[in-house]
């Protein structure tokens, strides 16, 4: 157990000193800018990844087996949820012409940095985070409904880290408002799937999609359609998340009372 602690101080003191080297402004990797930086943020994210995913294993925090079992009734059950993250891509902007993807050649880097944002996220929130918040619930009434709002909470409050990197009050705010309603989106999945791996994918769409002009293209992207079709489609999945929540806490307070009676019998 020593032996472990010390790998992992080792491993943390390594992954924070290559973080700060790969983020470092000066550092140039190739000529072309938007591929520097690119590659700067995917090998300084997949060092933090990397730590995380080994955070997990170590702390026993969460399964990283993927629930092949149930696999295509989970996706079926998950529709809802892939409509949110694709109504986040840029479609009529790109139709309409008045956005562009620039930089095509660059869009598995981007796929890849996604991927590894959503790692890093999910694999904390809503599997060490999640783990110690449901530890300290345990014997609570409505664990599962504190669990989430918890967890969706902090999820969303994070991002207010975004206004040191210089982003507006009100972008921000906007940001803190929709990661909410999305960690409750995936502290949902996590309850009703078990598979953390399921979340990663429709983080991963729904990151893709709101950053490829950005960070690949030009023009404005988020038009009327863009907003309606977020919005239709962001109540669909919001009241069927919160009808599977009360469904899913429901379940778990009546397996609550049954363990309490089967106890009350032993004794």
């Amino acid at each position: 157990m020593k032996r472990n602690k010390i790998i992992l101080i080792i491993f943390l003191v390594i992954a924070a000193t290559l973080t700060i080297v790969f983020d470092l402004p000066q550092l140039v990797l190739v000529a072309d800018e938007t591929k520097n930086i690119l590659l700067k943020e995917l090998f300084s994210r997949l060092i933090l990844a990397a730590f995380i995913i080994y955070l997990v294993i170590y702390g026993k925090f969460a399964s990283l087996k993927p629930n092949f079992k149930n696999m295509l009734r989970n996706l079926l059950w998950m529709i809802p949820c892939f409509l949110v993250a694709l109504a986040n891509f840029p479609f009529s902007a790109l139709i309409n012409g008045t956005a562009i993807v620039e930089r095509k050649d660059l869009i598995h880097l981007l796929i890849i940095n996604c991927v590894l944002i959503a790692i890093i996220e999910d694999f904390f929130f809503q599997g060490i985070l999640r783990s110690i918040v449901e530890d300290y619930f345990k014997n609570t009434k409505h664990r599962l409904f504190f669990v989430i709002l918890i967890v969706s909470t902090i999820f969303a409050l994070s991002h207010l880290l975004n206004l040191l990197s210089g982003a507006s009050i009100g972008a921000t705010i906007l940001q803190v408002g929709y990661t909410f309603l999305m960690g409750g989106l995936f502290s949902t999945i996590k309850t009703k799937t078990n598979d953390i791996w399921l979340i990663v994918l429709i983080h991963t769409i729904f990151d893709v999609g709101g950053t490829l002009i950005n960070k690949l293209g030009s023009g404005v992207f988020q038009d009327r359609l863009f907003w309606i079709f977020t919005i239709i489609f962001g109540i669909i999945a919001g009241i069927y998340i919160l009808i599977n929540i009360f469904v899913l806490d429901k379940k778990d307070v009546e397996e609550m009372k049954k363990e309490e009676t089967s106890k009350e019998s032993v004794y």
